[in-house]
């Protein structure tokens, strides 16, 4: 979920709920991390869970809303996605593509 969310603010930067998104990408951010053991990565699938979140937020009727471009889904990283120190607008500049 918190993939789904970034990718509404990298996509839909000034939508009127961005920041009710904005706080729930650092909700999910936190359970994931808290859930996550090292164990795990070797399941998981950084692009394909990207790929995924892209897909269904395509699927999203934004009329009148600008969309910007996103990553490529390969790119993802697990390390970045569940990082420490991956904060809220990393990870939306990340699945978003924004290298600036």
């Amino acid at each position: 979920m918190a993939l789904i969310h970034a990718l509404k603010l990298a996509l839909w930067q000034a939508h009127p709920a961005a920041d009710s998104w904005r706080g729930e990408v650092l909700n999910f951010m936190v359970q994931a991390r808290d859930r996550f053991e090292p164990a795990m990565a070797r399941r998981i699938d950084a692009a394909a869970l990207l790929g995924r979140a892209q897909h269904a937020v395509r699927q999203l009727d934004t009329t009148g809303h600008e969309r910007s471009r996103l990553r490529d889904a390969g790119e993802a990283s697990l390390d970045v996605l569940l990082g420490e120190s991956t904060s809220v607008a990393d990870l939306v500049k990340l699945v978003g593509g924004d290298d600036a």
